[in-house]
């Protein structure tokens, strides 16, 4: 007789082969239509709609989208001078992504219907069914069983680790990446079988590849997949199998070599590790993210929840232990070929995600590999196949927080339209609008002392150009607001800053600056008339108090200081040289 847990998941998987969870997943797709823009997709934007706010970097992209700064110290002073940085950033900072395909798109999308974010999410939607078409297709064609792949498209389908991928615009390229990734490695096992137009698959597979690679270097993880697959399920001798895989070499080494040649990559970030120039940063990038993306991949929340996920605190030794759990369960059924080559898929496709920040929305790859394998662990517990001591019960503490958080799961689209609705409105788009800058500000430096986050802040310039307001002729964002923070007034043009907790506590801080680039006590920023001295450091190495110097007085009427109050900008009242004066937290 069956358990009451075997006749749920048999539902589970006959809603699949009736199609009945396809119309369920389209359903909750939609709800992203009404998301609107977010942080990025406003710099995508102005690239279409108001390229010459932004600065002119010359490399192999289509119109520079994914282009934020060439690493040359005029570019990442301008881009400060303009509010889009803020001004602890890196004169190093290098941030040049080539994604021709994706950059097409979204020029597609700003040149159509500028005004209309509805039309680019439902253009968004058409990589979205391409993206989950071609995960159905790799899961139960690939899996060993189509009952596990059934069941593993549904926990693929309804994972968390999808929600920003699929409703966020700038996220397209991910969707593009994978979904033409998977397509070539699909077209590369339709060529090696018996039916005919081998020629033609490959010659299929290989475009599929190349457009991967072109929407994002997250298409090399379908190199991964190829190599999986050719070790693992194809047939002939060791030499011929790799000389198959010479073709999509080839094409890497073509993309690789553009992408060097016109300087792409990123470097002075916290967020990114080059393994080439930074082995050791990427070594250690590499150790924190495997524990941590696995533990995601089979649970679809970030490991980072339970704790911090860096190399030996404990979100990491929890996802560690996760990691040996499930490799334990695993281990009799690795004797089959399909499974190592799940496995093997997963673990590679680990390497290019790890040169990155991470997160969520970088793990569709690895969960191609990781839900089949989960998938196959949940059929043999809910029936009589798990019958080892002690696998049973583990498999119990690891499979019942599966199910949970993927029922849960079902509710992110929706409700992440929702929020990233919300989010925009309430940290971009409103604050942006409200800042009272007009025309004749044109001429003149803003200064937000304490806007809610520095990070948003540098989105401010970017929504009001899309809205078509007008922006000053200089714009700089000092602390993020949301603590409270001391003013002393300590000359005729000057300020000293001291926020509480200091400044840089924002994690994403540090996507402009690497921590390895430490600040020092006498240390100097200059821009278009402002001058930044840290005067000194926390014992973390962050700046505690600063100074900031304007070319002219306070009060020449040429520099405006705004403050936030209550979520709004107001006129700051200068107070009289050798005053303090205490700033409330932005929402206060």
């Amino acid at each position: 007789m069956l358990t009451r847990k075997a006749v749920c998941i048999r539902r589970v998987i006959q809603s699949v082969e009736n199609r009945v969870f396809f119309m369920v997943l389209a359903g909750l797709a939609l709800s992203t239509l009404w998301t609107g823009l977010m942080a990025d997709d406003y710099y995508l934007a102005i690239r279409v709609l108001a390229p010459s706010l932004l600065p002119d970097i010359h490399d192999a992209s289509l119109f520079g989208m994914f282009s934020v700064s060439d690493g040359q110290a005029d570019t990442n002073r301008y881009l400060v001078e303009q509010g889009l940085m803020p001004w602890w950033t890196s004169s190093q900072f290098h941030f040049q992504m080539w994604r021709p395909l994706a950059e097409l798109s979204h020029w597609l999308d700003f040149s159509l219907w500028p005004q209309q974010p509805l039309l680019m999410h439902l253009h968004q939607l058409i990589w979205v069914l391409l993206f989950f078409w071609a995960a159905y297709r790799f899961l139960v064609s690939l899996s060993g069983d189509t009952r596990v792949g059934m069941l593993a498209f549904v926990l693929f389908a309804v994972s968390a680790n999808h929600g920003q991928t699929i409703a966020w615009l700038a996220s397209r390229n991910t969707l593009m990446a994978t979904a033409l990734g998977v397509a070539a490695l699909l077209l590369h096992v339709k060529s090696r079988q018996p039916a005919g137009f081998a020629t033609g698959y490959r010659v299929g597979a290989l475009l599929a590849f190349a457009l991967a690679l072109l929407a994002s270097e997250y298409g090399l993880s379908a190199g991964a997949w190829l190599f999986a697959w050719t070790f693992t399920l194809d047939r002939g001798t060791l030499l011929r199998r790799v000389l198959r895989l010479a073709p999509y070499g080839l094409v890497m080494m073509l993309w690789a070599s553009v992408y060097v040649y016109w300087n792409h990559g990123v470097a002075a970030s916290e967020y990114y590790s080059d393994p080439v120039r930074a082995p050791g940063q990427y070594g250690v990038a590499l150790l924190e993210a495997v524990p941590t993306i696995v533990f995601n991949s089979i649970l679809h929340v970030p490991a980072g929840l339970l704790g911090s996920a860096k190399l030996g605190q404990p979100g990491w030794w929890v996802a560690l232990a996760c990691c040996g759990g499930f490799l334990y369960l695993l281990w009799d059924s690795l004797q089959r070929p399909a499974q190592r080559f799940l496995l093997l898929g997963s673990a590679l496709c680990m390497l290019p995600i790890a040169a990155g920040p991470g997160g969520p929305r970088t793990l569709a790859f690895v969960s191609l590999g990781m839900t089949p394998l989960v998938a196959g662990l949940i059929l043999q517990w809910v029936g009589t196949s798990m019958g080892q001591r002690g696998q049973r019960p583990m498999a119990g503490i690891l499979l019942w927080p599966v199910l949970i958080f993927t029922l849960l799961s079902l509710a992110t689209l929706p409700t992440v339209s929702v929020l990233y609705r919300q989010h925009d409105r309430d940290n971009v788009a409103q604050p942006a609008r409200q800042l009272p800058v007009t025309a004749a500000d044109t001429e003149r430096a803003v200064v937000l002392i304490n806007p809610n986050s520095v990070f948003y802040a540098i989105f401010y310039p970017l929504a009001r150009a899309y809205q078509g307001l007008p922006n000053p002729r200089a714009f700089y964002p000092l602390a993020s607001g949301d603590r409270l923070m001391s003013l002393q007034r300590d000359g005729e043009n000057s300020f000293l800053l001291s926020p509480e907790g200091g400044f840089l506590l924002e994690p994403a801080a540090y996507f402009m600056r690497s921590r390895e680039e430490a600040f020092t006590v006498g240390q100097t920023f200059e821009f278009d008339g402002m001058t930044v001295a840290i005067l000194s450091l926390l014992e973390d190495g962050r700046p505690a108090t600063a100074r900031f110097v304007f070319d002219l007085p306070l009060e020449s009427g040429q520099i405006r200081l705004l403050h936030c109050a209550d979520h709004r900008f107001l006129p700051l009242q200068v107070p009289p040289v050798g005053v303090t004066i205490q700033l409330a937290p932005c929402g206060e």
